[in-house]
């Protein structure tokens, strides 16, 4: 019998993703074509994939991150193409990989099959542990008891800060405020960002730090391989087509989607959306996804959360569909050649909160679709890309993520967790991006 189990074990994959540098592509086709299914923490994953070029400065944290997860499991790297940038990307380090198939490849039945043979492997290296069974913090013979704290009350015991009673200034209860640090990888944020907060309950009471674990990189050669490339080449003044500038825009869209509506309790629609994103552009099932979606609840889940006003677009000088759900005309596409005669006009709402946020990446992805056909070999060099234009100016981050990051302490000061995670959600922040220089 024991025998006959081990051969169904693990047909199908639980898999947890850490996303490098140009992993969401990797990850995303990864699942439409691979025997796995996505989880929401690492404790649920059987295989920890690392998607793209994965930092070394996350090599500690990976560790970390896969001793959570529970006996046997493996780890897999899907890495980056060639030609993008990152020819001389090294290995992740520090953690044992059943498989590195190269860019492109599909694992066939045989790789799975040996993948899963690694799986069992109680001997393999990926089944021991990688880390010391030592406490993150030393605690023992700390405090008055040996207990790690400060007398009865603060410090850290057994490596963890004391939650201390405080007044918390939403509800005017005596609550603990426990400090805590979420990331880089941490479920419902995006790979590489870190937040420090102080937690009421489930509330955010204060956000102490944002962190962009990702190292500065120059745009030159890093967007190459992304859905930021047309942009970044229209930007150095090579003329693009239009096709290939909106192609991008609706792969980033629909990624998108398919991102944030599991996390909005419709995981079967975001797997739909995965599907659209592995197939050619397909405005009928596109605008049936939308309304299928928008029926669901994604009105009522989503509205008067994180709202965005003119004046904060203009102060922390955000671009692209943060400004355009304010009601902010900020589209490097008005008026460029290549753009006029086809019907372009830059897709606006007014509430900039983020149920505004989620129609105008909706409205964009049909608009895609139809610019998409009527471009043609039409060419312009707007540096448009899917969260907003591309800059050269020597006060202003290239790229749009990195001005938004800075939204986030207003933004989620007060929510609970549940509406701090679609807020951040609907911003499309892209660590990697915002790391570019």
């Amino acid at each position: 019998m024991t025998g006959a189990l081990r051969r169904f074990a693990f047909g199908h994959l639980a898999a947890f993703p850490v996303l490098g540098r140009g992993g969401g592509p990797l990850w995303h086709a990864f699942l439409a074509d691979a025997p796995v299914r996505a989880v929401r923490g690492p404790h649920d994953a059987d295989l920890l994939v690392l998607a793209g070029a994965i930092p070394a400065g996350w090599t500690q944290h990976i560790r970390a991150l896969f001793e959570t997860l529970a006996l046997p499991r493996a780890a897999l790297w899907l890495r980056p193409a060639a030609g993008d940038g990152t020819e001389h990307v090294a290995a992740p380090e520090g953690v044992p990989l059943a498989a590195a198939p190269a860019p492109g490849e599909r694992l066939d039945r045989a790789a799975w099959a040996d993948l899963r043979r690694r799986l069992l492997d109680r001997e393999a290296p990926a089944n021991r542990a990688l880390l010391p069974d030592a406490p993150p913090a030393p605690w023992r013979g700390r405090g008055e008891h040996g207990q790690g704290g400060e007398g009865m009350m603060g410090g850290t015991p057994y490596g963890r800060p004391m939650a201390m009673t405080g007044a918390d200034p939403f509800d005017d209860l005596m609550l603990g405020a426990l400090p805590t640090a979420l990331g880089p990888h941490f479920p419902g944020l995006p790979s590489g960002l870190r937040l420090d907060l102080v937690l009421q309950g489930d509330r955010i009471v204060q956000v102490t730090g944002v962190t962009n674990t990702f190292p500065e990189t120059p745009l030159a050669g890093a967007a190459a391989g992304t859905t930021l490339a047309p942009a970044a080449r229209a930007l150095a003044g090579e003329p693009v087509t239009v096709a290939a500038l909106e192609r991008a825009r609706l792969v980033s869209h629909l990624a998108w989607m398919a991102d944030v509506l599991p996390l909005l309790g419709l995981a079967a629609l975001g797997a739909a959306a995965r599907r659209l994103l592995a197939g050619p552009p397909d405005e009928a099932g596109l605008a049936r996804l939308i309304r299928r979606a928008e029926r669901a609840g994604v009105r009522r889940l989503t509205r008067g959360l994180g709202s965005v006003d003119r004046n904060a677009v203009e102060r922390h000088g955000l671009r692209g569909p943060i400004a355009r759900a304010a009601g902010i005309a900020d589209d490097a596409r008005v008026g460029a050649p290549g753009y006029a005669g086809i019907g372009f006009e830059p897709v606006l709402e007014a509430t900039g909160d983020a149920w505004a946020r989620w129609r105008v990446r909706a409205r964009e992805s049909l608009d895609t679709v139809r610019l998409i056909a009527a471009g043609g070999d039409r060419r312009t060099t707007a540096p448009e890309g899917p969260r907003g234009r591309l800059v050269r100016a020597a006060d202003t981050p290239p790229a749009p993520s990195r001005p938004a990051l800075d939204l986030l302490p207003n933004l989620l000061t007060g929510r609970e967790w549940a509406e701090a995670v679609t807020i951040v959600a609907s911003l499309d922040l892209d660590p990697a991006e915002a790391a570019l220089t």
